[in-house]
């Protein structure tokens, strides 16, 4: 099988409202990992996505509208990635449907590779889910359908599935969404904890493009570090590699 030499990295971030006291450190954390991902050679194309939940079912006396999704960017080149800003991340929204806008994700990248021919599709595909609650307000999709569209990407195209959860027990909850529990991780939901949870993933993203690493599964010790309240030295790095592009 003949594919693009280029790894498609694919983030979704929750912006529901209980994001609100921590909006500062997802666009540091973001960036950061941005500006890691640059370090290594490889070719690599970023989408970014933000969801929440469902407007109330009734506004001004009628029924609200669908659920709170949005593409920030499409299949940018790394190099061209912007730097995120609160203008473009923020808490909003109700709820978090969280199931929903998974499988919307997952299922309009698998209809775009879809309609690309072969040898440009991308050889490499990583879908990484950040939330800091867990499902509360799905309408559309059922737990099964989910976990059905998931399990058919990971084991049919080895599409690399990582589940960052805060406030819960993220390994259950990864896998019962169909994320391998090798590739769940909990974190804390402090500026320190977003920190150590992007540069973890960050850090096993640069190995798996690089070949260094056959999955995307966290360490023993990537989990110790994203429950601690210390940053890590690779969280450390991470922020210096950030001052350090926004100085170029």
């Amino acid at each position: 099988m003949s594919l693009g030499k280029f790894t498609d990295i694919v983030i979704l971030l929750d912006r529901s409202p209980s994001m609100a006291s921590r909006v500062g450190a997802v666009i540091e954390s973001y960036n950061g990992f941005i500006a890691d991902q640059r370090t290594i050679p490889g070719e690599a194309r970023v989408t970014l996505a933000q969801f929440s939940g469902y407007p109330p079912r009734y506004q001004y006396g009628g029924y609200g509208q669908g659920l709170d999704f949005i593409y920030s960017l499409q299949d940018v080149p790394l190099g061209s990635v912007p730097e995120l800003t609160g203008a473009v991340y923020s808490a909003q929204g109700n709820g978090t449907a969280l199931r929903d806008a998974v499988y919307r994700l997952i299922t309009e990248r698998g209809r775009i590779y879809t309609s690309l021919k072969e040898e440009s599709r991308p050889e490499k595909v990583v879908i990484v889910i950040q939330t800091d609650g867990e499902e509360n307000s799905s309408r559309e999709v059922s737990p099964e359908q989910l976990k059905g569209a998931i399990e058919r990407q990971q084991f049919g195209y080895n599409w690399q599935f990582v589940y960052m959860g805060a406030n819960q027990d993220a390994i259950t909850n990864g896998a019962n969404l169909g994320v391998l529990r090798a590739q769940s991780i909990n974190y804390v939901h402090t500026d320190v904890g977003y920190a150590n949870v992007f540069a973890s993933t960050s850090e096993n993203l640069k190995m798996f493009r690089a070949g260094a690493a056959s999955s995307m599964s966290y360490s023993a010790a990537d989990s110790v570090e994203a429950v601690s309240s210390t940053l890590s030295e690779k969280a450390q790095k991470f922020k210096q590699q950030t001052a350090d592009s926004k100085g170029k």
